[in-house]
């Protein structure tokens, strides 16, 4: 009997240190805010320069967003404890498939790199003396043989030097004509992609919403319908309420930050300034917004703090969940999806909009 009163009382034991440690954590994890610093610099859209950490519990997790203006590319870093390095990098961050190719590629030893690096570098040497030797000689050579012979020689230099190039580029790579085209065109693609203005996607989305609207307003009466009972408004405004707390909560307490943008059309950039201007109270204590309408440009600087804790959200969160008129809202929500989706032609302008957008 003593025997099985020890085992209890040790699994007692176990399960209230149990307990308790869940208790702590979930305690830290409500309670502990996480705290985000914005800093960054923005001279145009080539130039610019900035740091987005956030951490929580002393930096025990801490996640870095860095903009190197010297290198001209972003990294992401994240760091549990201050132990996981690149490992816990590419789990939170993972790599584009180009990435991973090209780390693929390379070999992982810094000292394999240098041996390769000054072996490529005494190749190239190599390489220029013999070129060096031989256009001396083609000089001496049409020197003697006199200008018109010049042209001609230069021209079929040009011709071998091209074909050399070409043919060591593909043995060097292993590909063929045919994935030098799918190489050409991907690019063009990409180039392609890249030449979008902020301006032409601002375009695009204008032109969505106005077939959203378009889409409406074939059903007026539906929609009058459905938002003007009594548990859709009391459902709106509870929403309302829990994204103004929301903002106002994230909002940042420390710091000032400028920033001047203007877009490709003059009246584009007054209605996103006036956008922008309804949630000056969420961010005009800490961040001013100057329009530019002469052009399309974008500058600015600052550093700005802010910190949210969990147990807030959690709260709103749960009482929406469980709330009486949202869950009614979303019932009646799918049955006026339905019948706003029986015309296909319309749906169809719509998706061909967004995926131009």
């Amino acid at each position: 009997m003593g025997v099985v009163l020890l085992i209890l009382k040790i699994l007692g034991i176990t399960i209230l240190c149990v307990l308790g440690l869940v208790l702590l954590i979930l305690a830290l994890v409500l309670f502990v805010p996480i705290r985000y610093r914005v800093k960054g610099n923005i001279e145009s859209k080539e130039h610019h320069s900035g740091v987005v950490c956030v951490h929580w519990l002393l930096h025990a997790i801490d996640i870095r967003i860095i903009d190197d203006p010297e290198t001209g590319t972003v990294t992401k870093r994240l760091r549990i404890l201050g132990l996981f390095g690149k490992k816990g990098d590419a789990v939170i961050f993972p790599k584009a498939k180009e990435e991973e190719e090209e780390s693929d590629g390379e070999p992982a030893d810094g000292t394999e790199v240098a041996a390769l690096s000054t072996a490529e570098g005494k190749d190239k040497e190599k390489d220029k003396e013999k070129d060096r030797e031989k256009d001396n000689k083609e000089k001496e050579e049409n020197r003697k043989d006199g200008k018109k012979g010049k042209k001609d020689r230069k021209k079929e230099k040009g011709k071998k030097k091209d074909k050399d190039k070409d043919k060591d580029k593909d043995k060097d790579d292993g590909m063929t004509d045919a994935d030098h085209a799918e190489d050409s065109g991907d690019g063009a693609a990409t180039e392609g992609k890249k030449k979008r203005s902020l301006g032409d996607r601002i375009d695009d989305l204008k032109d969505t919403v106005s077939c959203v609207l378009e889409l409406f307003s074939k059903r007026k009466e539906l929609l009058k319908n459905y938002l003007t009972k009594k548990s859709t408004k009391a459902a709106i405004g509870k929403l309302w309420k829990t994204v103004v707390w929301l903002l106002k909560t994230i909002a940042p307490r420390k710091g000032h930050a400028e920033v001047t943008f203007g877009l490709k059309d003059p009246e584009l950039t007054g209605k996103a300034f006036a956008a922008a201007a309804m949630l000056y109270p969420w961010y005009g204590k800490h961040i001013d917004l100057y329009p530019e309408f002469s052009g399309e440009t974008i500058n600015g600087h600052g550093d700005v703090k802010g910190r949210i804790r969990l147990w807030g959200v959690a709260i709103r969160a749960l009482s929406i969940l469980f709330d009486k008129n949202i869950k009614k809202v979303r019932k009646e929500f799918t049955k006026v999806k339905e019948t706003m989706m029986n015309t296909p032609s319309d749906i169809k302008k719509i998706i061909k909009k967004e995926d131009a957008a």
